[in-house]
C-alpha cells in the first residue's frame, strides 16, 4: 500500500512538473537562477526538466497500476531521486568551497534548493522503505 502510494504521488508530481517544464523551460530556469543564452540551452532545459521528468513520472504511474513493475519502480525512485537529493545536499554543503571565487555562500541558496532536498530525500526514503516491506 505504501509502495503504491509513493508511486502515485511521485508519478503525478513528476508528470505535472515535467509537463510544465516542457511547455515553458523558463519555469525551472527562473527558480534556480540560470540564464538561457541560446537555442541549445532552451532545448536542454526542456529535455532534462521536461522530458526526463515526464518519462520518469509515467514510469512511476505505469508501475503503480502494473504489479509486475512496482518493486523495480520503487528501487528506481530510491536510486534516482535519492541520488539527486544527496547530490543536491552535497552541492549545498560544498557551495562555499566550490564557488568561493564568485562570492557565493550557503546563504545564497533559495527555497527551491531546500524544498527539493526535503522532497527528494523523503521520497527516496519512503520508496526504499516500501521496497524493503514488499520483499
Amino acid at each position: 500500500m505504501l509502495g503504491k502510494f509513493i508511486l502515485w504521488v511521485t508519478g503525478l508530481v513528476f508528470v505535472a512538473y515535467g509537463g510544465v517544464c516542457l511547455y515553458d523551460p523558463n519555469v525551472p530556469v527562473n527558480y534556480i537562477g540560470y540564464t538561457m543564452t541560446g537555442a541549445d540551452a532552451y532545448i536542454e532545459t526542456a529535455a532534462m526538466y521536461g522530458g526526463l521528468q515526464l518519462g520518469f513520472g509515467f514510469w512511476c504511474l505505469f508501475s503503480a497500476v502494473n504489479n509486475h513493475y512496482t518493486r523495480s519502480a520503487l528501487l528506481s525512485i530510491g536510486f534516482a531521486i535519492g541520488g539527486l537529493g544527496l547530490s543536491r545536499l552535497l552541492g549545498l554543503l560544498l557551495v562555499g568551497v566550490s564557488v568561493s571565487a564568485q562570492n557565493q555562500s550557503f546563504d545564497d541558496a533559495s527555497w527551491y534548493t531546500f524544498g527539493a532536498i526535503i522532497y527528494e530525500l523523503s521520497t527516496a526514503i519512503i520508496a526504499l522503505a516500501a521496497f524493503k516491506r514488499s520483499a
